[in-house]
């Protein structure tokens, strides 16, 4: 159950990290959109008649859309939307598979999907984009999550037992897993 919220968590803190970013870069780009539209427009429409303030005010516009394109390109929001989107939909992916876990396979093949859910909860820990300490998932938010979109009460993988394993041993999933099939 602890991996189950650990990996919808982190689903989710992706997808709000990725909605902020596009609202960031919808902020940035469509006040470009309108102002590149407006001078284009204006320049076009006043070419012989354009007096220096008009001049000055196009100018200062295209100044303004040159910022916002360069703020856009640096601070990479659509980048970072994508790359945030696509790590949402891997931990949602890996959420769902670990809460079907008891449901989809036999209990002696336990171990060898443990071992595969591990090395893929690995390598998404390792190559995940950083996200900011706000989304950071800790341990208390962990414990006091509750995900309503998964079947948490439906499965319960619990390798916590008082009579099986000691809670202040400090072994792995896998090891706990492994000792609680060998039972």
């Amino acid at each position: 159950e602890y991996w189950s919220k650990y990996s919808s968590l982190k689903s989710r803190n992706h997808r709000l990290y990725a909605l902020s970013n596009k609202k960031y870069n919808n902020l940035v780009m469509f006040p470009s959109i309108i102002i590149n539209a407006i001078t284009g427009t204006v320049v076009i429409s006043l070419i012989n008649s354009m007096t220096i303030y008009s001049t000055l005010v196009v100018g200062v516009l295209n100044i303004l859309v040159g910022i916002l394109g360069v703020l856009k390109n640096f601070f990479a929001f659509e980048k970072k939307y994508n790359k945030h989107q696509d790590y949402y939909k891997k931990y949602l992916k890996l959420s769902r598979r670990i809460n079907t876990l008891s449901l989809t396979i036999k209990p002696t093949e336990f171990k060898n999907t443990i071992t595969n859910l591990t090395s893929d909860f690995d390598k998404l820990l390792d190559d995940e984009p950083t996200l900011p300490k706000k989304y950071i998932v800790n341990k208390s938010v962990i414990n006091s999550f509750d995900d309503d979109d998964n079947i948490n009460n439906i499965v319960h993988l619990n390798v916590n037992d008082e009579n099986d394993v000691d809670k202040n041993n400090d072994k792995n999933l896998l090891e706990k897993i492994g000792d609680k099939i060998e039972d």
